[in-house]
């Protein structure tokens, strides 16, 4: 940037300052002025009207990347990872899946049923800050993930949570998933993929930090059944969880 040449307005002790001139100093912009004499031009000399380098009246305007400090529209984070990630039946004694309701009758009641049971894997979820008091993050990752039940009823869910709560309706399972020898369930949903998105509204007073998150619950049943059951194990694989946040209006 070009140095800036302030006009003569000394200021001088015991003598009243004169307001209109320090204004100058601020703010005081040029039609394309070759020296800037302001410390407008600082401050991104984005007013509108003459001697601004936006004009109200034209709609073929448009604010650049140029005109805008990074990040003070839209941020984007993102983590990722190829690890096998085993989580285990005795992870989730109690946890007894099989007396859910019926998801095609009722919503599906896990995240109120087993508070606090669904666990956050590696890679599946970021920490972020937001500057804005308004805003909307969108989600979106990919993951896919297989057990070894033999029970249609007995699954291993993921579901998706912002700053602490389940995102309705963010979850998938993963059922039956081994060979019962019955002909109808042979190779049935042994994996699931899920490619998954979810725009994110944050509340009025979203500016601060905040976190979102893929986690599992699975059955591990309860008392003797849990001795009996043939659910032992999930292996995630996931590739990538990110998010974008965009500044709404007038924030």
């Amino acid at each position: 940037m070009a140095a800036i040449t302030l006009p003569n307005h000394p200021i001088v002790t015991n003598t009243v300052t004169d307001a209109s001139q320090l204004s100058e100093w601020l703010y005081d912009p040029q039609l394309l002025p070759a020296t800037p004499n302001s410390f407008e031009v600082v401050n991104g000399w984005l007013s509108s009207g003459v001697g601004g380098n936006v004009r109200a009246s034209s709609f073929d305007e448009s604010v650049t990347r140029g005109m805008t400090q990074r990040g003070s529209l839209v941020q984007a984070s993102a983590v990722g990872g190829t690890a096998n990630l085993d989580y285990f039946a005795s992870w989730y004694a109690g946890v007894d899946m099989d007396d859910e309701v019926d998801e095609d009758i009722a919503p599906r009641d896990d995240y109120t049923r087993f508070p606090g049971r669904h666990i956050q894997f590696p890679g599946g979820g970021l920490e972020f800050y937001l500057p804005w008091d308004n805003a909307v993050t969108y989600f979106s990752w990919n993951v896919s993930w297989s057990g070894d039940s033999d029970d249609d009823d007995e699954k291993h869910s993921i579901r998706l949570f912002v700053d602490g709560s389940a995102a309705a309706p963010q979850r998938r399972d993963v059922r039956m998933a081994i060979d019962t020898g019955i002909p109808a369930y042979r190779g049935d949903r042994k994996t699931r993929i899920w490619a998954g998105h979810f725009p994110f509204v944050h509340t009025q007073a979203s500016r601060g930090w905040h976190r979102a998150s893929l986690r599992l619950l699975m059955h591990g049943g309860t008392g003797l059944q849990q001795s009996q059951d043939t659910t032992r194990q999930t292996r995630i694989r996931l590739r990538g969880f990110r998010r974008i946040s965009f500044k709404k209006n007038n924030t």
